[in-house]
């Protein structure tokens, strides 16, 4: 029961942190909150409604104009 838990977590922990990164949050922060089993999705959902951080500088420099 074990290893197949850790074959779907650690990819999922990966990109979970690849997320986190382009949306602005720490990746380390990420990884640990994805280890919790109903906290992952949760936050996963989070991460995917939010914008990416590229985004909002890319708006804020329109509004600057």
């Amino acid at each position: 029961m074990f290893i197949p838990m850790l074959i779907f977590l650690i990819p999922f922990l990966i990109v979970l942190g690849f997320v986190a990164k382009r949306k602005g949050f720490p990746p380390a922060l990420a990884i640990v909150i994805g280890i919790f089993p109903v906290a992952n999705v949760i936050f996963a959902f989070y991460l995917a409604s939010t914008t990416d951080k590229a985004v909002l500088q890319r708006l804020t420099a329109l509004e600057e104009r």
